[in-house]
């Protein structure tokens, strides 16, 4: 954990916090290069990558007296 990330700052981290944050960042870093966590991570973008179905919510519509409501549907 470099003790500043610019000469305009430093960091603060209670104490009692620092070995977490230490421990944080070493599964981070053994994370970020095993092949497993990236095939499951991508294994998950056919989910997330798409367009959200929008819906008009007729009666919602009359409800706020003529005003559009739309809903964005976010379902599997």
């Amino acid at each position: 954990i470099p003790p500043c990330f610019s000469h305009f700052s430093g960091r603060y981290i209670l104490e009692a916090l620092f070995d977490y944050l230490i421990e944080i960042e070493g599964t981070y870093n053994t994370t970020w290069s095993d092949p497993t966590f990236w095939a499951e991570f991508e294994s998950h973008y056919g989910y997330v990558h798409h367009p959200s179905m929008l819906y008009f919510a007729e009666g919602l519509t009359k409800y706020a007296n003529g005003a559009p409501v739309w809903l964005r549907r976010e379902v599997l």
